[in-house]
């Protein structure tokens, strides 16, 4: 989440290609997508769409990637 947060597009592509959840929440129910889309990171936002990242989880607040972008 950190990578999507602060943009580092090749770590986010290293961590995916080693595997890593795309839709992993932490405690808060926050996804690497959400981290991105809250942070206008577009280009992160990509390459975690296309890796499968599923746009309709929920935060615990009930935030979505789609809210948090608006």
């Amino acid at each position: 989440m950190k990578a999507a947060g602060h943009d580092y597009v090749e770590v986010a592509k290293m961590l995916l290609a080693a595997s890593a959840c795309v839709n992993l929440q932490d405690h808060k129910g926050q996804t690497a997508l959400l981290w991105a889309a809250g942070h206008g990171r577009a280009e992160i936002v990509q390459v975690l769409f296309n890796a499968g990242a599923d746009i309709n989880l929920q935060a615990n607040d009930g935030n979505t990637a789609f809210t948090w972008a608006a």
